[in-house]
């Protein structure tokens, strides 16, 4: 108990520390006033407000699931805190509150940690955004042009040779992070239940047999799209459709 106690201490601080570093425009302003003030539902709809008329950064979806967490919807708030992840793998605090929603689900949660090289592939890659990664492949193909042109030109050293081997490496690890971070922002292929109950059919109709039952929260594949059903995967192989508005799209 004193575990759990703790634990949504950790969570109520790490929710008022975000929202105050949240950029100050006056629609942040007012939506953070409203979530001090407690009226979760209107500092809720500030910021999908904002979230509909601006870019959505990180912060802003970290703010959309604390809201959501403090109106005791674990569904939306775990959605939001994915969908801050994705934008922002780092994001410590949205990390944190992740875990700690996912203890709190019907459905078995896999937490098991990746593969060790995979895991340190995925720091790498997240270490940077996509644009960064970028910046540093110009960035190499200019310094490799210069080292190339000196070697051609001016002398040919061992040095020279080991710099645009240095530079090739860099580039092409470079080219590998800036895909990875592409895909994973352009990747739509999860999403989380968002109703208390969810029964998942053998067909995209609603007189289709039920097959098994989902529940709030449960992170789920999208396989495909007909209409408003989703094929779906789950994490133990089961396959099958459900409606598009009973779940959110990471």
């Amino acid at each position: 108990m004193k575990t759990i106690n703790n634990t949504l201490v950790v969570v109520s601080l790490l929710c008022i520390t975000t929202l105050a570093g949240t950029a100050a425009t006056p629609a942040a302003t007012d939506a953070f006033k409203l979530y001090t003030n407690k009226n979760y539902t209107a500092a809720l709809a500030q910021y999908q407000s904002m979230a509909s008329s601006t870019t959505a950064n990180d912060n802003l979806y970290y703010n959309i699931a604390n809201c959501y967490f403090k109106l005791n919807d674990v569904g939306h708030a775990i959605g939001y805190y994915e969908k801050a992840l994705k934008l922002n793998p780092n994001n410590a605090e949205a990390k944190i509150n992740l875990q700690f929603c996912n203890k709190r689900l019907i459905d078995k949660v896999d937490t098991s940690e990746p593969f060790v090289i995979t895991k340190w592939a995925n720091a790498v890659s997240n270490a940077l955004s996509a644009t960064t990664w970028a910046i540093v492949i110009v960035l190499n193909v200019l310094l490799f042009a210069i080292i190339l042109y000196r070697f051609l030109i001016v002398e040919r050293t061992s040095y020279a040779l080991i710099a645009m081997v240095g530079c090739t490496l860099v580039l092409l690890l470079s080219i590998a992070c800036a895909n990875a971070n592409y895909a994973r922002l352009t990747n739509v292929s999860n999403a989380i239940v968002t109703t208390p109950t969810l029964h998942v059919k053998s067909g995209p109709t609603d007189q289709s047999t039920e097959l098994f039952t989902l529940h709030e929260g449960c992170k789920i594949i999208i396989l495909q799209q007909v209409d408003t059903w989703l094929n779906i995967q789950v994490n133990n192989g089961n396959i099958g459709w459900i409606k598009s508005a009973e779940v959110i799209v990471i």
